[in-house]
């Protein structure tokens, strides 16, 4: 009897339970229903993070961070908008993860936002949470564009700096494919064009199209000599001449 009734008193904690029941535990907390973990800036008013993942999880303790951290990245594809207007701040770093948890980002649909971008470069922007996602092996790039933006010479060759810039930053060996594909992320593209620049009144935020995947294609075509280069470097490239 006593034994039973100290049983009754004393608390199971989750780092009691046996390693494989506690793995089946993060999984279960940490993978949202349709694969996906969804971010936006902390200020945006339309993109938040989606409801699922328990990502608090991971601040529980050292212990716990190190057992489910790779869980989060390995089992869900993060979607994240990139506003570049807001220059010189990382593009990347204000979606709710730990910079360290970058590096095990697994798979990633990113959306560049720049319609609100009017410097004839993007060299000012800080593209290193791309050169942190070092074991990336699938990248999805859109490209937000302007409602009426004509295909212009100009406007490809902005397209096509965008397009550098990322494919430059991840591994040589991840898979990269251009436009939105499946309901997830043509719905977050969707959500994504529906937020306009930091104080720019809603009626004047101009909702485009994103730029087809067959215009990113043919963009990145000449881009294969680059792939990977900046991979995994702490250098920040801001600045520095050609």
């Amino acid at each position: 009897m006593e034994a039973i009734s100290y049983m009754k008193s004393t608390p199971l904690r989750l780092l009691d339970l046996p390693l494989e029941i506690r793995l089946q535990i993060y999984e279960d907390a940490l993978t949202s229903l349709d694969k996906t973990l969804e971010f936006s800036r902390k200020d945006a008013k339309c993109l938040k993070q989606n409801a699922g993942p328990a990502i608090s999880l991971l601040r529980t303790c050292s212990q716990v961070y190190q057992e489910a951290s790779s869980i989060l990245c390995n089992k869900n594809t993060m979607l994240a908008v990139v506003q570049v207007q807001r220059t010189p701040t990382a593009v990347v770093m204000n979606i709710g993860l730990p910079q360290c948890t970058l590096s095990n980002v697994r798979h990633a649909f990113v959306v560049l936002d720049g319609r609100y971008y009017c410097r004839a470069t993007y060299k000012d922007i800080d593209f290193r949470p791309f050169q942190a996602m070092t074991a990336l092996k699938t990248l999805g790039i859109a490209i937000a564009t302007r409602k009426g933006r004509v295909y212009s010479v100009t406007w490809a060759n902005r397209w096509a700096t965008l397009l550098e810039y990322a494919i430059e930053r991840v591994p040589s060996s991840c898979a990269i494919r251009f436009g939105s594909c499946g309901e997830v992320e043509k719905r977050f593209v969707e959500k994504s064009l529906e937020l306009g620049a930091p104080r720019i009144p809603p009626l004047m935020c101009n909702h485009g199209p994103e730029v087809p995947g067959e215009v990113l294609s043919e963009l990145a075509k000449g881009l294969a000599c680059v792939r990977g280069c900046k991979s995994g470097s702490e250098r920040d490239y801001r600045f520095e001449p050609e």
